[in-house]
């Protein structure tokens, strides 16, 4: 589904970019354990997945294609993003959960306070390391 909607924009799926990282850096993000943990998970497997905190949703979350251009607070400074017209996200009623595979909203994050999670596991096509 990432290549569909992101073929021509060249975007990297989130587990593309965390393996650019590490490569770059030497070593997954510290950020806390739960999301350490799966973000080596994720460079190992090449699946995306991503983590919300259950209980900052609000109704039930969905996947589908966004049909105006949705901003929302990025995860990791709360810097101002946008989901595009045209592309998939996972939103709930409040807004974005998540532009494609890409980048989470700061909103559901998951902390060490973090008791319930909903998880979401997004496969990708075979990459080659670079």
């Amino acid at each position: 589904m990432h290549d569909r909607y992101t073929e021509k924009k060249g975007i990297p799926s989130s587990s593309a970019g965390l393996i650019d990282f590490i490569l770059e850096k030497g070593s997954v993000p510290k950020i806390n354990t739960f999301v350490d943990i799966y973000d080596v998970v994720s460079s190992f497997t090449g699946i995306s997945i991503g983590a919300h905190d259950i209980d900052k949703l609000e109704g039930t979350p969905k996947l589908d294609i966004i049909k105006q251009d949705m901003q929302f607070k990025m995860i990791g400074g709360g810097k101002d993003g946008v989901a595009r017209k045209g592309e998939y996200g996972y939103i709930d009623e409040k807004g974005i959960l998540c532009r494609m595979d890409i980048k989470q909203c700061d909103r559901t994050k998951v902390t060490e306070d973090t008791k319930q999670v909903l998880m979401i596991f997004q496969g990708q096509p075979l990459f080659r390391m670079r």
